[in-house]
């Protein structure tokens, strides 16, 4: 019995050795977070946010993919400067896997001098975008805010239920918004800089997937059984966050971040063979899309809130480089010029 308890303890300080020189290997890439080295960690709020403090250098541009010890897609910031900020609120359009130099917050302070933080989070509802929002305002306070729907994959977001994600509940106009009923169990491999690098491979080979994202964003179309209750359903979380808003005097925004597919100038031949080979009827979706962006602005305007659709805009601005091709999110080139010309803000 002593000779299996010695072979186990033998093994596990091989394991814990071999992760610990992998880390001092790898350690110029990356920074541990507040739990290891994952992007996002279990939130009870949320589902999952940002691991605070983690960092990852992205090759592309040259630079740190940074999350500072709030959680927020920004470098250092001291707590009085929160106060003052303009938050900004949204999913992985917004939570871009790229370097922070050359997120939209970034182009943002750079054109007004002013500070913005970053509080999206990547695979983001208006669920969770609503719960965090409360959650940032009670700890800092802040009086105005910029919120990013994204047409392509909110509305159905917000439909989804699930036992880890916030989600809302109940019918025909009956909701309420119902907090995760358990997180997910954080592991000792998300310790290691070796299985991080492994997990965000693995997560990137799938969102660099045209068939993955065809579906995320097109597919539900065709599968989606009740209309009716998703529109519902994303116009009662909108009108939440107005409701908090004007509850506690924050002045917000709304931007309304359209699909790829109604921008006929970022079509390039191997998207357009994707579609085709998928079944899409690019037309009847942008119909879909269109409807779907109407109710949306209409609510939120209706409660005497800004909301800029930006489908018009991005249509004329585009140089076909807008849009990267295979997991169809805006680039950061598209922010910056959205941004200098003045469109955003």
């Amino acid at each position: 019995m002593l000779k299996i308890i010695a072979k186990i303890s033998f093994i596990l300080l091989i394991i814990v050795f071999l992760l610990m020189s992998f880390n001092l290997f790898l350690i110029k890439l990356a920074k541990p977070g507040k739990a290891g080295y994952q992007l996002t960690i279990p939130n009870s709020d949320t589902g999952f946010f940002h691991n605070s403090g983690m960092q990852f250098y992205d090759k592309k541009y040259d630079g740190y993919i940074r999350i500072n010890k709030e959680g927020f897609r920004n470098s250092i910031t001291k707590g009085n400067e929160y106060a003052n900020a303009t938050f900004i609120f949204g999913d992985s359009m917004l939570d871009l896997l790229y370097a922070n130099r050359v997120l939209p917050n970034y182009y943002l302070e750079k054109k007004y001098n002013e500070r913005f933080i970053n509080a999206s989070c990547m695979s983001y509802s208006n669920i969770q975008e609503y719960l965090l929002f409360k959650k940032v305002y009670e700890k800092y306070h802040f009086k105005r805010a910029v919120f990013f729907i994204y047409d392509g994959n909110d509305p159905i977001d917000n439909f989804h239920e699930s036992n880890s994600l916030p989600s809302i509940k109940g019918s025909n106009g009956n909701y309420i918004v119902e907090k995760p009923k358990r997180t997910k169990k954080q592991t000792i491999l998300w310790h290691s800089i070796l299985y991080s690098i492994y997990f965000a491979k693995k997560c990137n080979k799938i969102q660099n997937d045209p068939d993955y994202w065809n579906d995320q964003m097109f597919g539900y179309v065709y599968k989606m059984k009740d209309e009716h209750e998703m529109f519902n359903k994303t116009a009662f979380i909108l009108e939440k966050i107005i409701e908090y808003a004007k509850t506690n005097k924050i002045n917000i925004k709304f931007y309304i971040l359209p699909n790829i597919i109604e921008m006929p100038k970022e079509y390039s031949k191997s998207t357009l063979e994707n579609w085709q080979k998928n079944n899409i009827n690019m037309e009847s979706i942008r119909k879909y899309f269109q409807k779907l962006r109407n109710d949306m602005s209409t609510t939120i305007v209706s409660q005497g809130i800004v909301c800029i659709d930006l489908t018009a805009k991005i249509n004329e601005l585009s140089s076909g480089k807008f849009y990267n091709k295979t997991n169809y999110h805006l680039t950061p080139e598209a922010f910056k010029i959205l941004i200098d010309k003045g469109v955003i803000y």
